[in-house]
């Protein structure tokens, strides 16, 4: 919104489009010539030079739960060989998934299911027992660690009197 808000002050007569899409589906509509910018992870297999590139800031994932899953108190990502994952991918083939699991000396997992957007994943993890793979938040940066969910990353709420706090 912010990024919107600012190029809208600068260009007022320019019109955006904006558009979720699996970054492979954004790769063809650039080499189409239909959109002129993306923005999103760089795939592996890229040609160089092919586009231009910029990187604006450093992914991490992280692996989600719904709260009340039967895994979701995982410390080890072995632990979730076996769980039922969904991933946004065309392939079944996760970059990130492959890139954790590989770190762990692990096989990544085949998907239980394949999703074109962070919603939809998102929608699936909470309410079903699937497990996913999804940005981590901004505000879970170790430096804003301090007083926050481990697993939203939401800053705590805390009743300085009554000692109670929200998680």
């Amino acid at each position: 919104p912010e990024a919107m808000r600012t190029f809208a002050a600068d260009y007022p007569d320019v019109q955006v489009r904006l558009r979720e899409e699996l970054f492979l589906g954004q790769l063809t509509l650039l080499r189409e010539g239909t959109v002129d910018v993306t923005i999103g992870p760089i795939p592996d297999g890229l040609a160089p030079g092919e586009f231009e590139i910029e990187d604006l800031m450093a992914i991490e994932m992280a692996v989600v739960a719904r709260p009340r899953h039967p895994l979701a108190r995982a410390r080890h990502l072995r632990q979730l060989v076996d769980a039922r994952w969904v991933f946004t991918s065309q392939s079944g083939k996760s970059s990130y998934a492959r890139r954790m699991f590989d770190a762990q000396g692990l096989t990544p997992p085949a998907p239980s299911c394949m999703v074109n957007s962070t919603l939809a994943l998102l929608s699936l993890v909470c309410q079903g027992d699937y497990v996913g793979l999804t940005k981590l938040p901004k505000n879970a940066s170790p430096t804003r660690v301090v007083n926050r969910c481990s697993m939203s990353g939401r800053r705590r709420a805390v009743d300085g009197g009554a000692g109670l706090q929200r998680d």
